[in-house]
């Protein structure tokens, strides 16, 4: 499975932001806070996108508690922590 990455589209190369690029300035979010969202995106799973990043599953939940703690006051709710 591919994952995303924040440079990869079309619009990048035409010079233009991509939408990882575009939702990772609007929420404030690491270059890692977006690999893990594109990849529970994708894949769904903790396990999945901690085997395909090559990092722990703890390191994957760290960045999701911080996605729901970012997201939690934003006017545009990126993800849902109901």
């Amino acid at each position: 499975m591919i994952l995303m990455t924040p440079c990869t589209g079309l619009s990048s190369r035409l010079g233009r932001p991509s939408a990882p690029e575009i939702i990772a300035k609007t929420f404030n979010l690491t270059p890692t806070d977006l690999r893990v969202l594109l990849g529970i995106v994708e894949m769904g799973r903790v396990s999945d996108t901690a085997d395909a990043l090559g990092i722990g599953q703890a390191t994957v939940k760290t960045h999701l508690h911080r996605l729901f703690r970012k997201n939690r006051n934003h006017p545009c709710r990126l993800i849902s922590s109901d």
